[in-house]
């Protein structure tokens, strides 16, 4: 009899499971101005490509450098301006694609001078003294206040009642305890007694005038 063909049929089936949602691993718990910030991918699954946006752009700049895989993204020395954000990963191979929750980058910085505003420089006995120091600092700065080398406040605003004994210099000390930075503004005090009756061209206090 006659030969049947015989064909061999072969299927081949490839099984990709979906990519699991990445999330976003940092290098330090805290960002600092001026310093290096990294940020990984971190994900599982057959992943053939990671790819990074930043308010989503893809990142470029001379600042930003993508390991050889592209999973981990480093900005070089950070500036306050890198929190604009937010940054994305993206994870992706032939069949599947998904990409991380946003990050929001909080660059730590400051404080900046310091500045005692809205102050005069003499005032009388009785007089209501209000003293304000600002800086710009993220987080909030810490606030320390000296009256001639003596702690009174740790709040940037306080007051007082003038009298003779709060004369003197002082000094705002402004720190920030994830940036290591500290910064001081100096402002010297007059107070002034009353004028007497019996001689009203005297001056009496710490600073004595006789026109």
């Amino acid at each position: 009899g006659k030969k049947k063909n015989q064909h061999s049929h072969f299927l081949s089936i490839l099984c990709t499971a979906p990519l699991s949602k990445p999330t976003i691993l940092t290098s330090n718990n805290t960002a600092v101005e001026t310093k290096d910030f990294s940020l990984t991918c971190n994900a599982t699954g057959q992943i053939h490509a990671y790819k990074w946006f930043i308010n989503g752009v893809a990142p470029a700049g001379l600042r930003i450098q993508l390991s050889p895989d592209r999973r981990t993204l480093t900005l070089r020395s950070l500036t306050r301006s890198d929190n604009k954000g937010p940054y994305v990963c993206e994870i992706k191979n032939p069949f599947y694609r998904n990409r991380s929750d946003p990050f929001t980058l909080d660059v730590a910085y400051g404080p900046d001078n310091a500045t005692i505003v809205h102050s005069a420089n003499e005032y009388r006995t009785g007089a209501n003294i209000t003293l304000s120091c600002v800086a710009d600092s993220n987080p909030a700065a810490q606030f320390t206040w000296l009256h001639n080398g003596q702690p009174v406040s740790n709040s940037a605003t306080f007051s007082i009642i003038a009298s003779l004994s709060d004369a003197g210099t002082y000094t705002c000390t402004v720190s920030n305890s994830f940036t290591g930075l500290t910064r001081t503004a100096t402002k010297n005090i007059i107070i002034y007694g009353e004028y007497l009756d019996w001689a009203p061209q005297l001056c009496v206090g710490l600073s004595l005038s006789v026109p």
